[in-house]
């Protein structure tokens, strides 16, 4: 099977996760460039746009929703193409510019125009009121907030893994040490090597009054999930704090510290390369072309088979598998009886997973080492 990205979303220069972004064009007028992923060949893609009025206490229901038409052709939609859709509220549906409103995808089947639409919407703030057998009730809501002050200042951006591998946390979170520091001195930062540093680096200078001159923090990457190459940018999980950096903890005491020095701080991530080991591709292969994210990327051979990724071919003599961190170790008696003994190597702060190999290619230590 091959998976790979959907050429006809190439054309996205900004990644967005509302479904649109918001621009200006060269006289300062705002405008809306929407993108939405679908199969063209097998759906028409419609927008559809409601103006909304809050009840008494603030809320927004359906009930307030109306749906809007171009004052100009009188159509209830607008019909988008793959990839980018430039479009101007103001001037199109006479939204005014910072006014909230409501918005869902209508996917027509090609195959049947009189058949009823799917309705899909993007992340963000949702408003769902669907019943049984009414599956259109449901919207993003879009409530816009004006731009207020922005204070300027010094920034600086960090990658921990090089910033200062000379300190690590210990278990219990505590900075401490890094007995392995002298090994990372004088080492660059490349796309394919781990220095070996951590967040305790970045919060150990901030105590210290290392980035008091800056205002703000760029990290990265962080929210990636990455726990296997060294730019830490092929997305596992975009929900997931980055482990070979750190953990949750670890994070969010340094924002705490950071928020009390009045810094602001983000947390760079990549939300445009995805390895297999990703929960968007894991999705695919579990629920195969059903999945709510197929349209996401091209997927071919899907039908009629079982995924199956990897480097291994039919021949699967020498294939074996085992234990990576398990809490326990397996020792085979003189009699040729296998037992169970606690394995010395067993880190309880590290994942536990099955690791396959070719022990044709493998050594004994290698073989030996979980």
């Amino acid at each position: 099977m091959k998976v790979s990205l959907n050429d006809k979303f190439r054309a996205i220069k900004q990644t967005n996760f509302t479904g649109f972004n918001i621009k200006k064009d060269e006289y300062g007028e705002k405008y809306y460039e929407w993108s939405y992923p679908y199969d063209p060949q097998r759906y028409d893609c419609y927008l559809e746009l409601y103006s909304v009025v809050p009840d008494k206490n603030g809320d927004y229901d359906t009930n307030g929703f109306t749906k809007i038409k171009n004052p100009r052709n009188k159509s209830e939609a607008i019909q988008l193409k793959p990839g980018l859709n430039k479009i101007d509220l103001a001037y199109d549906f006479r939204i005014p510019e910072n006014a909230p409103f409501a918005y869902h995808y209508s996917l027509v089947p090609k195959a049947n125009k009189d058949a009823l639409p799917i309705y899909k919407i993007d992340a963000g703030d949702i408003l769902d009121k669907r019943v049984p057998g009414d599956g259109e009730k449901i919207f993003n809501l879009v409530i816009p907030i004006s731009s207020g002050a922005t204070e300027a200042g010094a920034a600086i951006l960090i990658c921990a893994d090089n910033y200062d591998p000379r300190f690590i946390y210990d278990k219990n979170g505590k900075i401490i040490p890094n007995p392995n520091a002298e090994s990372s001195l004088g080492v660059f930062k490349n796309f394919a090597n781990h220095v070996g540093g951590t967040l305790a680096g970045v919060e150990h200078s901030l105590d210290e009054g290392g980035l008091d001159v800056y205002n703000r923090i760029f990290l990265l990457p962080h929210t990636s999930g990455d726990r296997t190459s060294a730019a830490g940018y092929w997305l596992e999980s975009g929900f997931q704090f980055s482990s070979a950096v750190d953990n949750v903890d670890t994070f969010t005491k340094l924002q705490r510290k950071l928020f009390a020095k009045g810094k602001t701080i983000v947390a760079d991530s990549a939300f445009t390369s995805e390895g297999m080991s990703g929960i968007h591709i894991q999705s695919i292969l579990k629920n195969g072309e059903d999945d709510v994210f197929f349209d996401w990327f091209k997927c071919g051979s899907l039908k009629d088979m079982t995924a199956k990724i990897g480097a291994f071919g039919k021949k699967n003599k020498y294939i074996r598998h085992k234990l990576i961190n398990a809490p326990f170790d397996t020792v085979q008696n003189t009699d040729g009886k296998v037992r169970l003994v606690p394995n010395k190597k067993y880190n309880k702060d590290e994942p536990t997973y099955v690791q396959v190999y070719n022990i044709d290619q493998a050594s004994q230590d290698q073989i030996l080492d979980n």
